[in-house]
């Protein structure tokens, strides 16, 4: 009968034994097979928070602003430090994040950033946690089809709720909790670790874009290079590399349209109006509707009948119409990163953040195609008049039909 890599490994820990040295205090580090050892060996040299000295607890939200949505929701949480006015914690990646007891709170979303207010903080059970994750994920049967998760997100959580329990002196719960994840059991743990860090560095990567529509572009560079560190070769949808560099030139402040800092537009000629435009895209976000769906490159909020804001500079350029044209050609070929995100699909791992080249080709096309039709009516308009004078030099008689007071007193008695 096969033997799943599962009871293969597990069978190969003397789990009492490693139950009796962890009662009497002594280290059972050694007895932690090689390959997760090295996991966690790992997870020391990215500079994850220990959690050794620290609460396991529940956290408690209201969400007040969120496309809309106002609900409730709670996450499992590290506690690493508190005041009166701040907490500390720990979630499920490596990096640690923070939240106002008592006031409202951005966070990193999908689609659009959540304002939410951090109702209560109750204590957890870490070890209940571990029990129920000592239950390996849903075993397959002798000669069954072998299908992957639904979600590929506890992998990594598995992993770091073992990595806890290392810290907090459990090590006999690491290898079956680990051993126990779909993965490992059915790709093999030569495989598990590239699985782990891709997962972590998709975590990182999704904040790192998420914070990108409203947070500090250096906050944003640390959760990009952490992904980039984790897995150097994964494809979320973005050249990574690119985008830090993009990021680092804008912090830099070495403007490509000869701009720097805020410059009222009222004054400058149309051309200079375009190229500061321009400029600003690297600050605009705008609203996806749907998935797949598409940007809407002059929207920033869905609150908007029209999807026209008319402040932002897309509207403007688009306003400004051949005028716009020579900016938004340099534009092309500007690759900064805009705070504007495209999300494929919330399951997908895969976003998109759209760049100053992006809304420019748009844009350029916008522009065209509004001046053509502002041509073509203007060639209507001037074929009505001509052909009014015609008809007026063939039939004089008309003429007389068609004064101003005429048609005013025709107006009169119409109204």
């Amino acid at each position: 009968m096969r033997r799943s890599a599962f009871e293969s490994s597990v069978l190969s820990v003397p789990l009492a034994m490693i139950i009796g040295l962890s009662a009497f205090g002594i280290e059972t580090t050694s007895a932690l097979p090689s390959d997760i050892l090295a996991l966690f060996q790992r997870l020391d040299a990215l500079g994850t928070p220990s959690v050794k000295d620290a609460k396991y607890v529940v956290l408690d939200f209201i969400t007040i602003e969120s496309m809309g949505r106002r609900d409730e929701w709670s996450v499992n949480a590290w506690l690493l430090t508190e005041d009166e006015n701040t907490i500390t914690v720990l979630e499920d990646d490596l990096r640690p994040k923070f939240y106002n007891k008592n006031e409202p709170t951005t966070i990193p979303s999908s689609w659009s950033p959540r304002i939410v207010k951090l109702v209560r903080v109750r204590d957890a059970d870490f070890n209940a946690k571990l029990e129920r994750l000592l239950v390996p994920e849903e075993q397959v049967p002798e000669g069954a089809r072998v299908t992957r998760p639904s979600s590929e997100n506890e992998t990594s959580k598995r992993c770091l709720a073992a990595y806890a329990a290392w810290q907090k002196n459990l090590s006999s719960y690491c290898a079956p909790i680990v051993q126990g994840d779909w993965y490992y059991q059915y790709e093999g743990a030569g495989k598990f670790p590239d699985l782990v860090w891709e997962d972590l560095a998709w975590r990182h990567y999704e904040r790192g874009v998420n914070l990108l529509m409203f947070a500090d572009r250096s906050e944003v560079i640390h959760h990009l290079e952490l992904s980039l560190a984790l897995s150097p070769t994964a494809n979320f949808g973005e050249d990574r590399n690119v985008l830090v560099k993009g990021l680092r030139r804008i912090n830099m402040m070495k403007p490509v349209y000869g701009f720097a800092g805020y410059i009222e537009p009222t004054g400058l000629d149309p051309f200079s109006r375009a190229k500061l435009y321009v400029w600003q895209l690297v600050d605009i976000r705008c609203v996806q509707t749907g998935q797949p769906g598409s940007v809407m490159p002059y929207a920033s909020s869905f609150d908007s009948d029209s999807f026209l804001d008319f402040d932002l500079p897309t509207t403007q350029l688009l306003n400004l119409g051949f005028a716009a044209v020579p900016a938004l050609i340099v534009g092309l070929f500007d690759n900064s990163p805009t705070r504007t995100v495209f999300h494929w699909r919330d399951f997908a791992r895969n976003r998109k953040v759209w760049k100053v080249s992006d809304f420019s080709r748009v844009l350029l096309g916008h522009v065209l195609i509004k001046a053509i039709f502002d041509l073509l009516a203007a060639f209507v308009l001037l074929s009505a008049i001509r052909f009014f004078y015609i008809l007026i030099a063939v039939r004089p008689e008309l003429s007389s039909q068609t004064t101003p007071s005429k048609q005013l007193d025709g107006s009169s008695t119409f109204l």
